[in-house]
């Protein structure tokens, strides 16, 4: 099946909500009316008992088109036995028309069942009927967008142009998505998803959000390995997942309350439990900041049950590196501990073995989760060894000063270091990408960036910055990226000849 603008069904309803007058009763009408043997009037019946009596709380139609309604198996009246002796009474508390009635037992609540009666799309009030087109039409819609996405990426050769594919989608749907959203206003996050049955402009724009957010679910459960993490999570996600995360969550941070830590400590760990406890419709998160707390809940919570007696603070420092925190809070948190350790140190011998010992420990530490939480800046680990390998040269530096006997220091010789036509910025990048894909595999990057310190210069300046390096390595801008691409392919055109 061929799309050419898969969302093209989402704008025409879109335009006929805001234009009503744009479609016909009668297409509507016809259109609602090729389903009609599934058109249905349903009641939800509870039963409610108190002090010996039993009472029925007869809900307000709806009907089977609504959003919703889900599919339940309809049993005739002779089929239906669980809720037989109150059948004769619903008489008394609906007004049947004649038409078939059909029943179906909640498979949620024990004591609810549905009554279903057949209904005549034409009997419909035509705003009914026109939120029902809405939600009817872009439901059966959502079944062809969904086979043809399957056929298009079936085709793809390459994992890139599916990933291509998959990003171009989500960015897509998430742009209706916010669009909807800023029109619909909602207040809170349950409003978004709840109807008034006015069937008004609000009502089918939420259906209009729900159908398209049900696409974006799809995607994601489809194509998870493909998604774009710096998209915005669909809040229909959040709430799935709610069931699994709040245990844990609670858990947590009752367990973290009931704590005697360091205050700056406590907020550190607490940071990404905030993610997750104060996302709501106005202030989204991406997938990539979604995993990762949902990950570093799962992973404290576990290390919490592993350790129920009162924990050191030693232990909790070892977990931020265990949970990758790599804010700047925890970097300050941390460099401030070894910076007391340091001052207490009577000589520059006994600083650099301190700092030697921590380098190693540091170095060596695996994280348990692979995810940072934050995905711009480097892992805690590459961070905090950073600043102790600097603190070495900067001691070593003094060192080396204190026993020159003149008064000058050597000058620094530019003449022999070789030139690149390439900026700092793309150098950086491009020994970034050097080591991802294995071909520098040296796992110290403030070495090599030492040695391309003291071996090139560029057009700009003869002296390299090894933490200008430092810094463009994690923070590339797209013009770098860009410039960089364009060397790699005239190095791929020089190979063809």
């Amino acid at each position: 099946m061929k799309i050419a603008y898969l969302l093209e069904c989402y704008d025409v309803r879109l335009r006929q909500v805001a234009s009503p007058h744009t479609v016909s009763n009668k297409y509507i009408l016809d259109d609602l009316s090729k389903n009609e043997s599934n058109s249905y009037r349903i009641y939800s019946v509870t039963i409610k008992k108190w002090e010996g009596k039993e009472t029925l709380n007869i809900s307000k139609p709806k009907h089977s088109f609504h959003p919703k309604v889900l599919r339940l198996e309809l049993k005739s009246l002779f089929q239906f036995n669980e809720f037989e002796n109150y059948i004769p009474i619903l008489k008394n508390h609906i007004e049947f028309t004649g038409e078939s009635i059909f029943f179906a037992a909640d498979p949620e609540r024990l004591n609810t069942f549905f009554v279903y009666e057949k209904c005549a799309i034409s009997e419909l009030p035509p705003k009914e009927r026109f939120f029902l087109y809405c939600h009817q039409s872009l439901n059966l819609e959502n079944q062809n967008i969904k086979l043809a996405i399957k056929e298009k990426v079936f085709k793809f050769k390459s994992k890139l142009k599916i990933e291509h594919y998959i990003h171009k989608n989500q960015l897509t749907i998430e742009y209706q998505l916010n669009k909807l959203i800023k029109q619909i206003n909602p207040e809170t996050n349950n409003e978004l998803y709840e109807f008034l049955d006015k069937y008004d402009n609000s009502d089918c724009l939420k259906s209009i959000y729900r159908n398209l957010e049900n696409l974006l679910v799809f995607i994601e459960k489809e194509y998870h390995d493909f998604l774009n993490v710096n998209i915005m999570v669909p809040w229909r996600t959040v709430l799935m997942n709610e069931y699994e995360i709040k245990p844990k969550l609670d858990f947590v941070r009752d367990s973290l309350l009931s704590m005697e830590i360091d205050q700056e400590l406590l907020k550190i760990i607490f940071d990404p439990v905030l993610i997750v406890s104060t996302i709501n419709i106005q202030k989204q998160i991406t997938y990539y900041q979604f995993n990762y707390a949902v990950e570093y809940i799962s992973e404290l919570a576990q290390l919490l049950i592993e350790n129920p007696n009162e924990t050191r603070e030693s232990e909790i420092f070892d977990w931020l590196l265990d949970l990758n925190i790599n804010s700047f809070r925890n970097f300050d948190y941390i460099t401030s501990k070894l910076q007391f350790e340091l001052n207490t140190c009577e000589s520059d011998y006994e600083r650099l073995e301190l700092l030697y010992k921590k380098l190693k420990k540091f170095n060596q530490h695996r994280s348990k989760i692979k995810k940072s939480f934050n995905e711009k800046l480097p892992e805690i680990k590459v961070q905090i060894c950073n600043w102790l390998e600097e603190e070495i040269e900067f001691i070593n530096r003094k060192r080396n000063l204190e026993d020159q006997h003149t008064g000058n220091p050597k000058e620094i010789k530019t003449n022999n270091k070789i030139l690149l036509g390439l900026s700092v910025a793309q150098i950086s990048y491009f020994v970034n990408i050097l080591m991802q894909t294995g071909i520098i595999k040296h796992s110290n990057q403030r070495e090599v960036f030492r040695m391309i310190a003291d071996n090139f210069k560029t057009n700009v300046t003869d002296n390299i910055s090894v933490d200008s390096l430092s810094s463009k390595f994690f923070n590339v801008e797209t013009s770098t990226k860009n410039r960089i691409k364009e060397k790699i392919i005239e190095l791929l055109n020089l190979t063809k000849k």
